[in-house]
């Protein structure tokens, strides 16, 4: 069964300098991809090795007790609304116990998750203080049908785990920085020698005889890779599959889905790679990209069937942009390999760039500590872990991020603001994994910061460009990107910045046929989302279509024609800003990305959209 690491404590003497780290001590909010970033000798490369080297890594995970824990405490949160009907007397006599029913509503059991927030910790140790209640209120009552759940909820409580050692299936791996597939020396991995030399001397026993095999590898160079791909293609039906598998990904993502085979040749020390009809060829005649992606991604595949702990320092290298979005989207893939979790280092900017993208992304700052006082001249620096958002300025200007990365594309696509962003990508992603099922002309995979990037021009700052200004003030497209698709919404009142943008583009302008992206949105998305933002199974709603709200306010138009009451976030101030637009507008986009799964489900104008916009792209990356 895959298991999630939600929290990491820091003990033991590879995590001493990090001993301060707030809160308690703990790195918390662990997800599938965990991204350390910070200057330069900021501590977090040594971090990254901690966690891959520390034996007894105290962890918190996901329970399997939690959905029974769930469940027994909806048991008693109905036996107990039975006692008020039935046993009124009770809730004066036992205020307290009933109290503390009613705060067992937290959002935690809810979702079925297991946040190792404080406020869950205090939370749940007053349930545990509090079955002392439980039993002396199941003695009172008379209510026959609350005694089981209560019983049920003391032994529950009590099972809960806390942290706990690594576990002994997790499989940890550690991929450092001096990697590469060209053999260095035959008899040995000089690079995974150089590096427990390095890092790991007397912690990970001698260094390897020459050839290990890969199952009882820990530290992966690349060296090794010609003899665990021969391994597993002479292996199970289940090993061969794997490497079939992971060569229909290589296909897919670099040679427009050509045919790829990874052949490890006999007298040979390395793999070689047919593509299509070409002639075989070494591996190492491939880019140094796409040899960066073999080596950090084929654990993956070969490790499908276990819990994976992967350690990367600095993927981004010899990555182009794209690439490092493509690692990231593979790293994040768990059809593949449910039971992995990700941890690097990293100066790269795309790393929190996709953290817009995606919920199951976590990013951590690291910084190192100065005393205010020491004795002597020498002293020893302590490190600092916090938990950041991928907006936050300060993490982007520790990376040296600056907007040149849309130099590398072929063409861009010019949206409002971040959310635009965000559904525009994801309609082009739906639309590619349809294509790729069907047996259309062109199956090609289009990739971001390859074949096309995004510029966001926020609006009305589209005034500052020579699309709308011809003076030689205006700032020139051109100067900065390849060409332009730009989608506009269709705001009333900007009618004749539209015509001018039309004058300017041509085809190249598309203004939405709505008031803003999100109008886009089908009614059954939108009900999915507020769903969410209610956490109630069964939400009333009124009766609705698409075509009343294209050209209105979408957050004033839940509250006032959607909702059929008023429910928990109207209450807290509404799905509307002041405008009638949405008022959560990145937290709405995130829920409704996860509800909508296919190209089919998009709504017409959604797909009309998004078909205009892969024509554009196939058009400036001609095959």
């Amino acid at each position: 069964m895959a298991t999630m690491i939600r929290e990491i404590q820091l003990l033991g003497d590879r995590f001493e300098s990090y001993k301060g780290v707030e809160p308690g001590n703990r790195i918390e909010g662990l997800n599938t991809l965990n991204v350390f970033i910070g200057p330069n000798n900021a501590g977090k490369s040594r971090l990254l090795r901690a966690i891959f080297a520390e034996n007894e890594l105290q962890c918190a995970t996901d329970a399997t007790e939690i959905e029974a824990l769930r469940t027994t405490i909806e048991e008693v949160q109905k036996a107990a609304e039975d006692i008020k009907r039935s046993e009124p007397e009770m809730v004066l006599r036992y205020p307290d116990a009933f109290k503390i029913i009613e705060q067992l509503r937290c959002p935690f059991y809810s979702r079925g998750e297991w946040p190792m927030d404080t406020g869950f910790r205090n939370l749940l140790q007053s349930h545990k203080d509090a079955n002392r209640m439980f039993r002396v209120l199941q003695s009172h009552t008379e209510t026959a049908n609350l005694h089981e759940p209560l019983a049920n909820l003391d032994r529950n409580l009590s099972t809960i785990p806390a942290y706990q050692p690594n576990n002994p299936n997790w499989h940890r791996i550690y991929i450092p920085t001096l990697r590469g597939l060209r053999p260095i020396d035959s008899e040995s991995d000089s690079y995974r020698n150089r590096t427990i030399n390095d890092y790991f001397r007397g912690e990970l026993g001698p260094a390897p005889q020459a050839k290990q095999s890969f199952e009882n590898d820990t530290i992966l160079t690349g060296q090794t890779y010609f003899d665990s791909v021969r391994r597993f293609l002479l292996g199970t039906l289940q090993q061969r599959e794997a490497i079939d598998q992971y060569q229909r990904f290589l296909s897919r993502s670099f040679f427009d889905g050509e045919e790829v085979t990874l052949i490890p040749r006999e007298g040979e020390d390395v793999l070689y790679v047919k593509i299509g009809r070409e002639k075989e060829q070494p591996i190492f005649h491939l880019g140094d990209g796409i040899q960066q992606i073999i080596i950090q991604t084929l654990p993956l595949a070969l490790h499908a069937d276990k819990n994976l702990i992967l350690c990367v320092e600095e993927p981004e290298l010899y990555l182009h942009p794209g690439y490092q979005r493509l690692l990231i989207e593979r790293f994040l893939d768990t059809t593949s390999c449910q039971g992995h979790q990700v941890f690097v280092a990293t100066h790269s900017q795309q790393f929190l760039d996709m953290t817009l993208d995606h919920s199951n992304i976590s990013v951590y700052r690291v910084t190192k500590q100065h005393p205010e006082q020491h004795d002597g001249d020498e002293w020893t620096p302590t490190f600092k872990v916090t938990q950041r958002s991928g907006h936050d300025r300060v993490i982007l200007q520790e990376l040296g991020v600056r907007n040149s990365s849309v130099l590398l594309a072929n063409c861009t696509i010019w949206v409002e603001g971040i959310t635009d962003r965000m559904y525009t990508r994801h309609f082009l992603n739906l639309w590619q994994n349809q294509a790729q099922k069907t047996e259309s002309e062109d199956q090609r995979l289009f990739q971001e910061d390859i074949h096309y990037a995004f510029v966001e021009y926020s609006g009305n700052n589209i005034t500052h460009w020579s699309f709308l200004d011809d003076s030689d003030e205006a700032m020139k497209p051109e100067w900065l990107c390849g060409e332009v698709f730009l989608i506009a919404d269709k705001d009333s009142g900007k009618e004749d910045r539209h015509e001018k943008l039309r004058k300017f583009l041509g085809d190249r302008a598309y203004i939405l046929p709505c008031r803003e992206i999100e109008n886009l949105l089908t009614p059954e998305v939108i009900r999915s989302v507020i769903k969410c933002y209610e956490k109630e199974k069964e939400v009333e709603f009124r009766n609705f279509k698409q075509e009343t709200y294209a050209n209105r306010g979408l957050g004033r138009f839940i509250q006032n024609s959607v909702l059929a009451k008023d429910y928990t976030v109207a209450r807290k101030g509404g799905y509307a800003e002041k405008s009638g637009t949405i008022k959560d507008k990145l937290g709405f986009a995130k829920r409704a990305i996860d509800a909508m799964t296919s190209f089919e489900e998009l709504s017409p104008a959604a797909q009309d959209l998004t078909q205009a916009i892969i024509s554009f792209i196939r058009d400036k990356n001609p095959a």
